[in-house]
């Protein structure tokens, strides 16, 4: 599924490895929710999540987690980018989350505490894939794949075991 998700999903077509294939028109994703919950700290955090509508939600059903770029919000993730996006996930019956801020321990236990203990992938756009890739680099056993696009990351910002050893991270990237 990880190589389905660096499918460029725009609107009724999928661009493919170079080919252009349309699709039907994709029906309209699932209502997305807003969740709030507290931090280590006790500082409140909102995230968007879409659930995929079968019910009851698969036991296996990965979580994937995107991380918005500079000045956005989690509606960049939800709502702007990317529209065909949440009907391919919906379809998958993938859980698709857009945190607001970085914080990302106390979203992963308030994830747990909601759905039980899944597959995360984790995925950035600009800032928000410099972001992604710190967070996968301090947690490289949490996520079981990365999909970063252009991502803001100065080489200076990563570690030097990361930039001399791509094996470094035991996910697909």
């Amino acid at each position: 599924n990880l190589l389905a998700l660096a499918v460029l999903a725009t609107g009724p077509w999928l661009h493919v490895h170079g080919e252009s294939v349309q699709t039907n028109t994709p029906a309209p994703p699932p209502p997305e929710v807003t969740v709030t919950y507290m931090d280590t700290n006790g500082v409140a955090h909102l995230y968007l999540v879409q659930e995929p509508r079968v019910r009851p939600i698969p036991t296996n059903a990965p979580i994937l987690i995107y991380m918005h770029g500079a000045g956005g919000k989690e509606e960049q993730g939800m709502r702007t980018l990317f529209p065909g996006l949440r009907g391919l996930l919906d379809g998958w019956g993938w859980i698709y989350v857009c945190p607001r801020d970085r914080e990302y321990v106390g979203l992963r236990q308030d994830l747990v505490a909601r759905y039980g203990k899944r597959r995360l992938y984790l995925a950035g756009a600009s800032a928000g894939g410099a972001s992604a890739l710190r967070e996968a680099v301090r947690r490289p056993k949490t996520y079981s794949g990365l999909i970063l696009m252009c991502p803001a990351a100065m080489s200076d910002s990563i570690p030097e075991a990361v930039m001399s050893d791509s094996r470094f991270l035991p996910m697909p990237v």
